[in-house]
């Protein structure tokens, strides 16, 4: 914005009142709890903390952190709210609201330089054991993050296949910890479904901490992007792969969770004998519960896995691709938020590329016109003119065939209709016509009777 200076902040470690704050990897721990918290709040605090004593103008953070994007009203303060909720009575009060002008943040602070973002490797490899788990053998490493790593590994006598999600820092292992608590309590309430990968086994006590999972394929990149399968398949195929994802996702939503990073990478698929392709629904690190009250119900905070607060924040961790327009806006995540990243995710089967972005122009890929507007009310960008469940873009998809039958039936009755109309125009027409031939005629004959009449007087 004109007229207003960007801060730099330079990553550090800061200590104040009861909470300490890492501004490289954005995060707070109040009384050494590590507090959930969405991004944007976060990024106020190290602004504030940055310029400790001088205020800190509404332009600067909405240059900083929103990077000037047009925004809704009142994110801002909205983002300030939870940033105060997040820090606690205790250390709330440090936060001080200039109005109309910005705010400061009051109080002493120690600085500290931010350890190195570099994090050691795990150091694991194939044909080594499962740390902790010995029947356990390491076969292939299939993803390798920042925080994380991901392998298959088989049991030495039963060949049994899992795949053990590894990492060894605070913020990989809060997520491993989210993850299952709420495959616990998913289980608990859905019963055991083929379509959503539960924990198997973990280890939360020391590095490298890890979860275990039934092994139940590839990711749908590797699936799609093998030998250009999914460019093969059929489009009743990607449908019905599409909709026994969202079956599985609806199903969450019933019991109140939602998943919060919706993408192919998070979606598995494997070859079913008689069922055909099937998906499984894996990754709930940056999950969410909807309803808190339902922890207390089913007692999962008895697992040592994690409380209240950390299962009803939002995450900041969602792909890019397939975050809702609200969320970047700041707004928590809800049910649509999820119904839109699925939005994008059957735009991307349909035109078979899963890297293919909801770009302008979108609907020139789509044939179908009832395809083009299931995704269009899927990905709307105002959330209250999109489908407001999971199970409503189901229903739609999985009655295409019905409805195709019934537009095909109104196009007909239409066509139908117009043609009669048309026929009584012609015929209306013609009946017209032969009246002004008639008049016509009679004109003929009354001239020519005239004209008789005048020569045989002028005889």
């Amino acid at each position: 914005m004109k007229g207003s200076t960007v801060i730099e902040a330079k990553p550090c470690r800061y200590r104040f009142g009861t909470a300490e704050f890492d501004s490289q990897r954005l995060e707070l721990r109040v009384a050494g709890a590590l507090v959930e918290v969405q991004r944007k709040p976060l990024e106020i605090l190290a602004q504030l903390l940055a310029s400790a004593g001088s205020i800190v103008t509404r332009e600067q953070l909405l240059q900083t952190v929103w990077q000037g994007r047009p925004i809704v009203d009142n994110v801002l303060a909205s983002a300030v709210t939870k940033l105060r909720n997040a820090l606690g009575p205790e250390n709330a009060v440090f936060v001080v609201t200039h109005p109309r002008i910005g705010y400061r943040w009051r109080g002493s602070v120690q600085r500290f330089e931010s350890e190195s973002d570099h994090v050691a490797p795990l150091e694991l490899r194939a044909g080594v054991s499962v740390p902790g788990r010995n029947d356990f053998v390491l076969t292939l490493k299939l993803e390798s993050g920042k925080h994380n790593e991901v392998w298959t590994a088989q049991h030495v006598r039963t060949g049994e296949l899992r795949v053990y999600k590894m990492c060894r820092t605070p913020e990989g292992l809060s997520a491993l910890r989210r993850e299952t608590a709420l495959l616990q309590l998913l289980q608990r309430d859905l019963g055991e479904r083929p379509d959503i990968a539960y924990a198997l086994d973990w280890n939360f006590e020391s590095a490298p901490y890890f979860v275990g999972y039934e092994f139940a394929g590839v990711n749908l990149v590797s699936w799609a992007e093998s030998g250009g399968r999914l460019a093969s398949t059929s489009l009743r195929e990607r449908l019905d792969v599409f909709l026994s994802i969202a079956r599985a996702v609806a199903a969450v939503h019933e019991v109140g969770v939602i998943h919060q990073d919706l993408k192919p990478s998070n979606l598995l698929i494997s070859q079913h004998p008689q069922a055909g392709w099937r998906t499984r629904l894996t990754d709930f690190g940056s999950g969410r519960l909807l309803q808190s009250e339902r922890l207390a119900k089913f007692r999962i905070t008895q697992f040592g896995l994690l409380g209240v607060d950390a299962l009803t924040s939002c995450s900041s961790s969602a792909t890019p691709l397939y975050v809702a327009p609200e969320l970047l806006a700041g707004h928590p995540a809800s049910e649509q938020s999820d119904v839109y990243a699925l939005g994008v995710l059957l735009y991307q089967l349909l035109v078979g590329n899963l890297r293919q972005p909801l770009a302008p122009g979108w609907e020139r890929n789509i044939a179908d016109d009832l395809l083009r507007d299931d995704i269009s009310r899927a990905t709307d960008f105002d959330p209250t003119q999109r489908l407001a469940h999971v199970s409503e873009l189901y229903e739609r998809l999985a009655s295409l065939g019905a409805r195709r039958t019934e537009q095909a039936r109104i196009q007909d009755a239409h066509r139908a209709e117009t043609e009669a109309r048309m026929a009584d125009l012609c015929r209306e027409a013609r009946r017209g016509w032969k009246v002004a031939t008639l008049i016509l005629s009679v004109i003929t004959i009354a001239e020519a009777a005239l004209l008789a009449s005048i020569w045989l007087q002028w005889q």
